[in-house]
């Protein structure tokens, strides 16, 4: 029997009543913001079944591909955004462009969007243009789309429902610990809880055990992919079998398919090389053979594309900044990617990782940092290393 907080009681409450509402096409959507832990999946599972609506008749979709295949796992039938709302097409320069879907199937009575921090004002529009009430999952500690800005969450007005009651009996790790203080502006002190550490560089043993290292600059993660590979002996110029690799563009050439659901090799994917590089008649460009991280299967599908060089030719030169990378790399089917032992925690974003280490690096707007750090640690499941005060 699952105990319902207040918060959560009257979120259900709210949207049951925005819901069934004749009005509710003046405002077809419903947004329910809720920090780490807080529950907003559990309430969602609970409202459907109070609306007495079957799974064929609920949409669940999210902007990853990684975070739909998380919804998966936790019994939801849900898929991209991309797959679920628009179509692909080409031009005839060979040019891929999406539109936007003429409808969706009559059975759809509910949409509902996790992740909604991630996605901006025009996704957002194209959805709602359905006119099929939509429930948005968001969490307002968390950075803003990369790309275009979310007004609807910049604006707490806009939010229905707010769940801030952290269920302390789910931090089995110390993960909500520190996320909770991160987001409230908290000092993170010297020390640890559960299974977390706060720290300095210098006490960080072994860079090489890590599921990821985030940052925010590139610059650092740049450094950081170069300083694992050094640590791991790895003197290729370029990825081997074993190596971690992050899509540094979306592309939507190449296409493989996973539990129904389809994955390309876009911005901030991270996989891993199958097999050793192989070379090419063109130098900048060599064969690679990757398989996302989240496709657990070792027989799984993954990717077989070409690549360019320029960005793994940098850590064979003493330059930091992509200034000289050609200019003609251009070609759509060509997949841009680099080293992924480190990610910008921006980039991470709809990803979760075992355990990490993550730089508190950021200077600047105070609330800016504080969703750094509250996104960059809830990245995380079993445990983090958080090194303050990082600078180069």
């Amino acid at each position: 029997m699952i105990s319902l907080t207040d918060e959560q009681r009257d979120a259900i409450v709210k949207a049951c009543t925005w819901y069934y509402d004749t009005k509710y096409k003046k405002k077809n959507y419903f947004i329910i913001s809720g920090y780490a832990g807080t529950g907003k999946s559990t309430i969602v599972n609970i409202l459907i079944k109070v609306l007495g609506l079957a799974d064929y008749n609920v949409l669940f979709a999210a902007f990853t591909g990684k975070a739909a295949l998380i919804l998966r796992i936790k019994g939801c039938q849900a898929n991209t955004i991309h797959k679920s709302f628009y179509n692909i097409s080409y031009n005839d320069k060979g040019m891929y462009y999406f539109y936007l879907k003429k409808s969706l199937p009559s059975m759809v009575k509910l949409i509902v969007i996790d992740e909604f921090s991630m996605i901006n004002d025009k996704m957002i529009a194209d959805i709602l243009s359905f006119n099929i009430p939509v429930i948005f999952l968001g969490d307002i500690g968390q950075l803003p789309p990369v790309i275009g800005s979310n007004s609807m969450l910049k604006d707490t007005k806009n939010i229905d429902a707010q769940l801030t009651k952290v269920l302390r009996q789910n931090d089995t790790s110390g993960i909500l610990h520190y996320a909770t203080a991160a987001r409230n502006g908290e000092e993170l002190k010297i020390g640890s809880y559960k299974n977390c550490r706060v720290l300095h560089l210098k006490d960080v043993e072994d860079i090489t055990k890590y599921d990821i290292i985030l940052c925010w600059k590139n610059s650092t993660r740049k450094f950081f992919n170069q300083a694992v590979r050094n640590a791991l002996h790895i003197t290729s110029p370029y990825p081997v079998k074993g190596e971690r690799i992050i899509g540094l563009k979306n592309n939507y050439f190449h296409q493989i398919e996973y539990e129904n659901i389809p994955i390309f090799p876009v911005n901030g994917l991270p996989s891993t090389v199958v097999e050793n590089y192989k070379k090419t008649k063109d130098s900048h460009n060599i064969l690679l053979q990757y398989r996302p991280d989240f496709i657990k299967d070792p027989k799984g599908p993954f990717f077989k594309t070409l690549c360019h060089t320029d960005y793994f030719d940098i850590y064979n030169t003493n330059i930091e900044k992509d200034v000289f990378i050609s200019s003609e790399l251009q070609e759509d089917d060509i997949v841009h990617l680099d080293y992924g032992y480190a990610l910008s925690v921006h980039r991470s974003q709809g990803s979760e990782y075992k355990r990490g280490l993550l730089l508190d690096e950021y200077v600047g707007n105070t609330e800016t940092r504080n969703k750094f750090l509250y996104t960059g640690i809830t990245r995380f499941m079993q445990g983090v290393d958080i090194v303050i005060n990082y600078r180069r």
